[in-house]
């Protein structure tokens, strides 16, 4: 059985941390403490582990800085 994913997943642009800090000119330890302290734009954990690397959809990111929660904000 073969499982057809909307077209929507594959169109969706992820950020990594790195671009996320150039956008918003923050630090990575800012993006962490977000993200520790359930701040900040929603995440995605590409993985169950504790490292797993971490993405931010551009949607999500430009819907958390058109809500005027940018740059240290609470979302």
């Amino acid at each position: 059985m073969t499982h057809e994913l909307p077209v929507k997943v594959f169109m969706t642009r992820l950020l990594t941390p790195k671009q996320l800090t150039e956008r918003l000119q923050v630090s990575n330890a800012t993006l962490r403490k977000w993200r520790m302290d359930g701040r900040g734009p929603s995440y995605i954990k590409m993985g169950d582990s504790q490292n797993a690397a971490v993405r931010y959809k551009l949607e999500d990111v430009q819907e958390w800085e058109n809500s005027g929660h940018n740059n240290g904000g609470t979302s």
